[in-house]
């Protein structure tokens, strides 16, 4: 009997059923618990921004307070803020044994270990207050447990909004709070326990009359079973457990059918399984066969090996290389970036029962680290078992060994083989590695095979290098082996005997890289060889080199120069700047050749310290034997750490006896730098630097008397040059060299000693060309020279020089030369360390022997200022060293700036040739700078200086050209007369005061030109030499006269009659007379009035045309001269006019479809006639008027009218105007519209006009909507009636605000909205629809034409009644067409009767049944009046109309009839 009978039943069981229905109720109704009252907030439990957060909260059974336990139904949290975000959401249940009251720190996936998933949604926005979960899946909580509540948000990508999210309150409960967040992925590491739970709200309903079991977990796993653990309920149910699991993590329902049951106990064994299949399982009570319990779980179980996890403290340290040996296959893992677990599974080593296989491991980096090796053997997903671990070190080191034997019993098959490293501390199998990775193989354990002649089977090749390549195969017992290899195609065979017993391998030695080889085996079993293999091919790799070089981009020093200069061949000199590694060897420039078995081959290596001269050591290696490997006889340099530059050593190269390659490919030779330590030759390093460069190995050719081969030129200098050439053995070498431009070989030849393959050049000139050339002697016997091989000399150079630092600089050098003919050099920069300039904007020039010259050099700081010297030296003598007495800069150091020096002098025996010499300025910090070392903290500037010899000679008379207020002087004299000082004045008596100009080509005045001069004016002149601030003997006088001011004067026409104008000009110019030319503008010639003489500035014109433009322009001519000089621009003036002219400026201001505002140019006196007409009608409308202006009105829209207007002077018209024509645009109306698009609208407008079809439209919002060309909005109304409706329907807000309306309708189409034509209106209100009545009024436009409509507006607008053509906030506008029809009025004429023929007509169209008083009004199909007049004879001749469909009007006592005609 249920306890809900049990509430219905009498009264004798009153009292125990009240009990009953009591306790019943507690239990049926649910039950709020809220856990925390603090009012601290945080963005935990859901945030969204990280892009992936995890949190968990701890809640005990105390604070819960529900010893009967019950279903929880809903989750909530306390929301301080809103916000609008989406975040997909899980949230997870599960309970933790009543002692466990505290969070530790663990990663998701095991905080969810044995949770159940309640809920997964997208959370689209959360509100201030509690925001409730319902679940998705109710949770049975046992009451007795502490309950933890899991939630987990997924937004993605790096997150959104504030740090504080929703500011969800919490109180302090220590370590029951951890959370997990991490940005672009979900995050794998631990999370972080603190005691900030959130506060919760937990809604319980009853418990389940069959009640789910807990605590569901796996327990042993195999690839192909698992055992699954759980925890009984309380009481336990009846009929035992259901399980179900499936691939899908997809949660069973109540209708699901189970996988098993088991009736008793609660562990179940599920088999069988696929292996590395991941498996998801629920359990649920059975209490009998019609109840069961919820689903509990899942619990996930993956059929496959555990998958470690590490690098949760660094992801530096990672196995870089695993490779085997002994293997009928190996390994050969690389890899160039972390990974923490790699499942390289796919990649298979194998080998046979007894074999054993090396396993070699390194790890990246340079540091220590232990080594492990595991095995499954077993193949039961652990690597715990007896003999399974293989390697586990117990020392660092760089690198581990491991030996895996596999045993003589072990079954064929696959087994899982996993390696790992760890820089610090021990591992396990399965992890955690913080400082480490996990790596995965697969050992295939192959069956040993019965021997048969049959070749052997697996044959593969494997670890190919550029000289060797093992080969592989299954081996028979008791079986040898013939191996055979040739290079392909079709080389010899090169046979191998293989008897070791059980022997899987061999490895071929002394093979040529990048070449393709095959190989085939064949078996002998008992004596008997059988057949070979078919041949398989494999192809050799190029040789490849270990890693090395620098891993820190700051530059402490690095390899500025490698010159290599061997003997008997060509040196190598490679110039550069820092990197961490450079490849050089595909450079041909940087190819060392050294020859094979010779001694004496020098290196010598050149460091650079940016700043500071840290202390650094030097390696050198050549692979001689070129395999791949720097070993440790093959460094031919090794110098430890130490601050010297350059370092130098010299090598022999061994013979082929002592192994060198002999081939012809490049080898490759290494050089590293290292700070503070000796470097080896692989291997990454703090600072410092590595190059490689390509060595070609040669052999020495024997003496013959041909000439050298392979000569080149090195170290040039200005005045040296080194010629090096390949020596062949016991040759003696004879070396000559001229001029390019010689004809001959003048200078002695030079013999050089026995085995000398090099010669220095001396005494040469700088940047000239030369040719050299070499022969060689044998024995006895020279033979020729070589062909000639040219070179030319370099410019000078200095000593380098450099500054360091990025404070200390060199703002401003300014150079001011004693010669005034020189401009001034003015530099201002920034800290560049060292910069050479040579551009001409930088060029110094001075003059040999000058005195009183200036420099000033500006010190600036990027940062503090310090204490900085300054010196600075000019090389006078040109010889590529800065001496002490070139020397005209000497400040200590110090913070004032500039430092100048205003009086230093050039030796008169400077250096004067063709090319330019230095000036070097350096800063320095601290202490004054040293010539040829660097600047520390300071920087260093090279000047190009130009010295040239100059002299103060007398120059030539100069030669000048004046015009009116300049003279050109042209200036010669000797060839080292640099500067010119020219002085002039105006001849006067006394004289004046002379104007002295200094000029040269440097300044860029050359020939110089005097301006500002007077015109008509008498000037002396003289000149003299300048050589630096020494002014030579001037030039004696020499006049010139300046010509007259060839101006156009400023032309004005003043006392302009209607035949006459006064011309006036001014100013005048000394010297001069003018001419006046005049003529009517666009006339092709001018009438010219010669050679009026100042003072007179004035000429009367006469015998001009009334109202006429004319143009006049004036010139001068300078006396003594007879061509005139420019003229003035033409001055325009127009004579007056008479009154019988036709009066100018006809024109219209305003331009209507019915009207035309008209103006023209009045006269004085005069009265106006104007007259207009349509063209193409004969006859005019004339309008007598006092004024110049009138509105033509009356006019018919996109008609084309011609108009003139006439004075009238004393009665008496004048002439007219010529025609002036316009055409009458089309009716448009002012743009009306809401400015913003709202929600209020016109829904709906409904028209039901008296007697015509109804037009209705339906509209969503817009600010306005044009239907006036839309055929199906069309309204029809007839001129006159009345009772015509309009329906308004409006579409309002949500806060419904009123709106107002307002029609209106065009009646008269004049294009505006007149106050009487508005026909509704209706104020401000909610109500819809709204209807109103109106009528049209009888002379309302009747629409002829299929487009010359009337318009209606409806306008709607919130808050007020619209405005005609005013705008408004919120709202919109309609605009509608109405076509409007003459009513059909009956009249005595009976409208059937008249009757117009023919129809179609040619020429005259007959109309029956009118009176003689009929007139009638033609329009075509625009709707123009294109004829009209009074039906004569009951007829019109319409002869002259183009073919067409016509209307004709006819109105005969009041009434009107139309009629449609065809012309033909």
């Amino acid at each position: 009997m249920s306890v809900f009978l049990l509430c219905k039943m009498g009264r004798p069981f009153r009292m125990l059923i009240t009990l009953l229905c009591m306790v019943f109720g507690l239990f049926a109704q649910a039950q709020t618990v809220t856990i925390g009252a603090g009012t601290s907030t945080q963005r935990y439990p859901l945030g969204a921004y990280f892009g992936f957060q995890r949190d968990a909260s701890l809640y005990t059974a105390t604070e819960i307070n529900l010893p009967a336990g019950g279903n929880v139904q809903t989750v909530a949290w306390n929301a301080t803020v809103a916000t609008t975000t989406n975040i997909p959401v899980k949230i997870y249940l599960k309970t933790v044994p009543a002692g466990t009251t505290t969070l530790t720190a663990q990663n998701w996936a095991t905080a969810t270990t044995g949770a159940s998933l309640v809920y997964s949604g997208n959370l689209s926005g959360i509100p201030v207050g509690w925001n409730t979960f319902t679940l998705q899946s109710p949770f049975y909580y046992n009451g007795t447990e502490n309950l933890v509540v899991l939630v987990e948000t997924n937004y993605g990508g790096t997150g959104t909004g504030s740090t504080a999210g929703n500011s969800y309150t919490y109180s302090n409960a220590a370590s029951q709070h951890m959370y997990i967040e991490d940005d672009n992925s979900a995050p794998t590491g631990t999370g972080t326990v603190n005691s900030n739970r959130p506060n919760v709200r937990l809604t319980f309903g009853p418990p389940p009359t069959c009640i789910p079991p807990s605590g569901v977990a796996s327990g042993t796993v195999t690839p192909t079973s698992a055992v699954i653990n759980w925890v009984a309920p309380s009481p336990a149910p009846a009929a035992g457990y259901d399980i179900y699991y499936s691939t899908s993590p997809t949660a069973p329902t109540a209708a699901t059918t189970p996988s098993q049951t088991v009736t008793t106990g609660t562990t179940v064994t599920l088999s069988p399984l696929v292996a590395n299949t991941t498996y998801y399982v629920w359990v649920r009570s059975r209490c009998s066969a019609t109840d069961q319990s919820t689903w509990s779980g899942p619990v996930t179980v993956l059929t496959a090996y555990c998958t470690p996890t590490a690098g949760s403290s660094s992801s530096t340290y990672y196995l870089k290389t695993v490779t085997t040996t002994g293997g009928i296959s190996n390994l050969n893992y690389t890899a160039t970036s972390y990974g923490a677990y790699v499942n390289n599974t796919a990649t298979v080593f194998s080998g046979l029962p007894t074999n054993t296989i090396t396993v070699n491991l390194a790890t990246s980096g340079t540091s220590t680290y232990y080594h492990y090796v595991w095995v499954d053997w077993n193949n039961n997903m652990s690597f715990n078992d007896p003999g399974e671990t293989i390697l586990a070190t117990t020392t660092y080191a760089a690198t581990g060994t491991g030996t895996i034997v596999i045993p003589a019993a072990q079954p064929p098959g696959n087994y899982r083989v996993r390696t790992a490293t760890s820089f610090s501390g021990n591992i396990t199998s399965c992890g955690p590695a913080p400082w480490g990775n996990y790596v995965d193989f697969t050992l295939n354990v192959i069956a040993l095979q019965p021997c048969t002649t049959a070749p052997p089977t697996g044959l593969t090749v494997s670890n190919i290098t550029p000289t060797t390549a093992q080969i592989n195969w299954i081996p028979s017992t008791g079986a040898t082996y013939v191996l055979q290899y040739r290079t392909l195609p079709g080389g010899p065979w090169i046979p191998v005997n293989i008897t070791t017993p059980l022997a899987s391998t061999y490895t071929i030695n002394n093979l040529t890289e990048l070449t393709q080889y095959e190989f085939q085996i064949a078996t002998i079993c008992g004596g008997t060889q059988g057949p070979f293999s078919t041949p398989t091919p494999f192809t050799t790799p190029a040789i490849t080199y270990c890693n090395s070089g620098s891993t820190s981009t700051t530059i402490d020093g690095f390899i500025s120069k490698v010159a290599v200069n061997p003997n008997a061949a060509t040196p190598m000199t490679s110039i550069s700047d820092f990197s961490n590694y450079t490849d050089y060897s595909t450079d041909p420039t940087r190819l060392v050749t050294l020859v094979r078995g010779l001694g004496n081959n020098t290196i010598t290596i050149d460091k650079t310290w940016p700043g500071t001269q840290w202390s650094f050591g030097t390696g050198v290696w050549i692979d001689f034997n070129r395999n791949g490997i720097f070993e440790t006889s093959e460094q031919v340099l090794n110098s430890p750490s130490n601050t010297t530059t350059p370092v130098t050593a010299t090598f022999a190269v061994p013979n082929a006896a002592g192994g060198v390659y002999t081939g012809n490919l490049t080898t490759r030779m290494r050089v590293a730098l290292r700070e503070s330590a000796s470097p080896s030759a692989c291997g990454t390093y703090t600072w410092g630097e590595t190059e490689d460069y390509a060595v070609k190995l040669i052999d020495q050719p024997p003496c013959t008397t041909a000439p050298p081969t392979n000569i080149t030129l090195s170290n040039l200098t200005a005045t040296t040059a080194t010629v090096n050439w390949w020596g062949a053995a016991n040759a003696i070498y004879t070396i000559r060299w001229k001029l390019a431009s010689a004809p001959t070989y003048t200078i002695p030849p030079v013999t050089l000693g026995a085995g000398v393959t090099s010669y220095t050049i001396p005494g040469l000139n700088e940047q000239t060309q030369y040719h050299v050339q070499i022969s060689t002697t044998c024995g006895t016997s020279t033979g020729a020279y070589s062909t000639a091989v040219p070179f030319t000399t370099p410019p000078l150079t200095y000593c380098p020089m450099t500054g360091t630092g990025t404070n200390d600089h060199i703002a401003n050098v300014t150079v001011t030369s004693s010669n005034p003919g020189v401009p001034v050099m003015s530099n201002t920069t920034v800290q560049t360390n060292y910069t050479n300039y040579t551009t001409p904007q930088t060029l110094i020039t001075l003059d040999a022997g000058s005195s009183n010259n200036k420099i000033s050099v500006a010190k600036g700081w990027t940062g503090a200022t310090a204490n900085v010297a300054v010196s600075a030296w000019i090389d006078y003598n040109r010889n590529g060293v800065f001496e002490t007495s070139e020397q005209i800069i000497n400040s200590a150091a110090n913070t004032a700036t500039p430092v100048t020096n205003n009086n230093f002098a050039v030796p008169a025996n400077a250096y004067t040739g063709p090319f330019n010499t230095t000036m070097r300025v350096v800063v320095k910090r601290t202490s004054a700078p040293v010539l040829c070392q660097n600047a520390v903290n300071g920087e260093v500037e090279d000047y190009a200086v130009k010295i040239r010899p100059c002299s103060n000679a007398t120059p030539n008379q100069p030669n000048i050209t004046p015009t009116h207020n300049t003279a050109t002087v042209n200036l010669t004299g000797a060839a080292t007369n640099v500067t010119y000082l020219v002085r002039y004045r105006a001849q006067t008596t006394p004289p004046g005061a002379w104007i002295e100009v200094y000029a040269s080509a440097l300044l860029g005045n050359l020939p110089l030109v005097l301006t500002g001069l007077t015109p008509a004016t008498i000037y002396e002149l003289q000149v003299a030499a300048v050589c630096g601030d020494v002014i030579g003997t001037f030039t004696p006088i020499k006049t010139f006269v300046t010509r007259c001011d060839p101006t156009p004067p400023n032309v004005t026409v003043s006392n302009i009659t209607t035949n006459s104008a006064l011309i006036t000009w001014a100013p005048l110019a000394a010297s001069s007379t003018y001419t006046l030319e005049w003529r009517k503008v666009g006339a092709p010639t001018w009438t010219q009035v010669p050679n009026i003489a100042p003072p007179t500035n004035t000429h009367l014109l006469t015998n001009l045309d009334p109202y006429t433009k004319y143009e006049v322009r004036v010139a001068n001519k300078c006396v003594g001269e007879t061509a005139l000089n420019p003229y003035s621009n033409p001055k325009v003036f127009t004579t007056e006019r008479t009154c019988e002219l036709p009066p100018p400026g006809l024109t219209i201001t305003q331009l209507t479809p019915t009207s035309a505002e008209v103006i023209w140019d009045g006269f004085p006196g005069a009265t106006y006639l104007l007259r207009y007409r349509k063209v193409g009608i004969p006859s005019w409308t004339n309008v007598s008027l006092t004024a110049p202006t009138y509105t033509i009105t009356g006019l018919i829209e996109e008609t084309k009218y011609e108009m003139q207007v006439v004075n009238i002077c004393n009665g008496t018209p004048g002439t007219f105007t010529p025609p002036y024509y316009f055409t009458t645009p089309t009716v448009m109306h002012c743009a009306m519209g809401a400015i913003n698009t709202s929600v209020e609208h016109i829904s709906k407008i409904t028209v039901v006009p008296n007697g015509r079809p109804k037009m209705e439209n339906t509209s969503g919002p817009s600010k306005y909507t044009d239907y006036t060309g839309v055929p199906d909005t069309f309204i029809e109304m007839v001129q006159g009636s009345a009772g015509n409706t309009i329906t308004i329907e409006k579409k309002l807000n949500g806060t419904n605000d009123p709106v107002g309306i307002a029609v209106w309708i065009d009646f008269n189409r004049n294009g505006y909205f007149d106050i009487d034509e508005r026909v509704f209106t209706s104020p401000a209100n909610t109500t819809t629809p709204l209807t109103g009545t109106f009528s049209v009024p009888v002379d309302a436009y009747v629409s002829m034409t299929t487009h010359k409509y009337v318009v209606m507006r409806v306008a709607l607008m919130r808050g007020g009644v619209p405005v005609n053509c005013m705008n408004f906030d919120d709202g919109e506008v309609e605009d509608y067409s109405i076509r409007i029809a003459k009513p059909g009025v009956p009249n005595s004429l009976n409208q059937t009767d008249i009757m117009i023929y023919p129809n179609p007509v040619s020429s005259v169209l007959y109309v029956k049944n009118i009176s003689k008083k009929a007139k009638y009004k033609i329009y075509n199909s625009a709707g123009q009046i294109i004829g009209d007049g009074i039906l004569l004879n009951n007829q019109v001749n319409v002869s002259k109309l183009i073919n067409g469909v016509y209307v004709i009007d006819i109105e005969d006592n009041g009434i009107t009839v139309q009629k449609k005609f065809i012309k033909e």
